[in-house]
């Protein structure tokens, strides 16, 4: 599971299973409470490298309810059976680790066992060197900037002559307001002129058009008009 570092009211989910003892062992627990965790079991979270941290475990009052620290419930027994969701203390996710461990210990009358839950936690996306390493939550973060990025509106290209060495920006606005907007090729003039104008109606660059004994050339584009 991947968990953005710094986030706050995090809920994850457990399957909790029967274990050897049981009767059916994998079969899922059904209609677990939080005191059959909290008598005679725990609820813990481990951050790399640190100590265990023991947080205590309180009833929810249904499955979507808001979010409390400890807070514990069993989510459909009759369609999603052995599922529960467990809401962790935002101290779990704090910055400055790479992992978090989950962990849920049942009472020993339950016959029951829990899976640990490895939370891999992500940055927001600064200071990233090695894309190839991230998890998939700062992947995403990552796409999600280059999104926006891309979704920003191009201002329109002022009066000018068009420089030689444009950015992607430059290049692609150039480019679209010559098919967008009004293009006005002049060949009653002297000389002929091409013209790109802005969508206001002003020309903001030009090139001269020749046509002498059969061969055709286009001019530099220079500022217009």
């Amino acid at each position: 599971m991947n968990v953005l570092a710094g986030s706050t009211n995090v809920s994850v989910y457990f399957y909790i299973m029967q274990d050897a003892g049981s009767g059916a062992p994998g079969e899922p627990v059904t209609g677990l409470l939080f005191s059959d965790i909290e008598t005679g079991g725990s609820a813990s979270y481990l951050r790399t490298g640190m100590a265990r941290t023991d947080f205590t475990l309180v009833t929810l009052a249904s499955a979507d309810a808001a979010h409390t620290d400890g807070g514990f419930i069993l989510i459909d027994d009759t369609n999603m059976p052995g599922l529960y969701r467990c809401d962790v203390p935002d101290a779990a996710f704090a910055s400055g680790v790479d992992h978090a461990i989950i962990q849920l210990k049942v009472s020993s009358g339950k016959d029951a066992v829990v899976p640990p839950l490895l939370i891999d936690l992500g940055d927001a996306g600064a200071s990233l060197t090695n894309l190839g390493g991230m998890s998939t939550g700062m992947k995403a973060e990552v796409l999600a900037e280059i999104n926006t990025s891309i979704d920003t509106a191009i201002s329109e290209l002022s009066q000018a002559q068009p420089t030689a060495t444009p950015t992607l920006r430059t290049g692609l606005m150039l480019l679209y307001m010559a098919l967008r907007n009004q293009l006005n090729v002049s060949t009653s003039g002297s000389p002929d002129v091409m013209a790109i104008y802005n969508n206001a109606g002003t020309v903001v660059a030009k090139k001269q058009l020749t046509d002498v004994g059969g061969d055709y050339s286009e001019a530099k584009m220079e500022t217009g008009p």
